[in-house]
């Protein structure tokens, strides 16, 4: 996978109701940069260096939406 979230929720005890009492979860966001081999080792000690909480770096595109306007052409 380059790119997808993934998320784990700690299943509700069958005696008590979703919601009813606090559960744990985790959720990972996935992203994927592909960087020259020669760049490789300049670029692991500049991103150890960052902070990748918010969208600053470059976004993928969604491509889905070109695969229905190709269906709906057919």
């Amino acid at each position: 996978m380059l790119e997808g979230f993934v998320k784990w929720e700690e299943k509700t005890p069958p005696e008590h109701k979703k919601y009813d009492i606090p559960v744990r979860e985790v959720g990972y966001m996935i992203k994927s940069y592909i960087v020259k081999k020669n760049d490789a080792k300049k670029f692991f000690e500049w991103a150890k260096e960052q902070v990748f909480m918010e969208k600053w770096m470059p976004e993928s595109n969604s491509f889905y939406g070109i695969f229905w306007a190709s269906i709906q052409t057919l």
